[in-house]
């Protein structure tokens, strides 16, 4: 789990703001793919659940 992509999200999260995926992946050097992913389960109350 990336602690780094969680807390990014969290804060969009927190705020209620859409955020942008390739601009969050740019920023934390992963793949828009895995920040989408964050998101969607954290929106969904499911971070626990994340594992690879």
């Amino acid at each position: 789990m990336r602690k780094d992509v969680l807390e990014g999200v969290l804060r969009h999260i927190m705020n209620d703001i859409q955020p942008n995926y390739a601009a969050m992946a740019k920023q934390y050097n992963c793949d828009y793919r895995t920040v989408k992913r964050y998101y969607e389960a954290g929106t969904k109350g499911e971070v626990e659940q994340i594992k690879k």
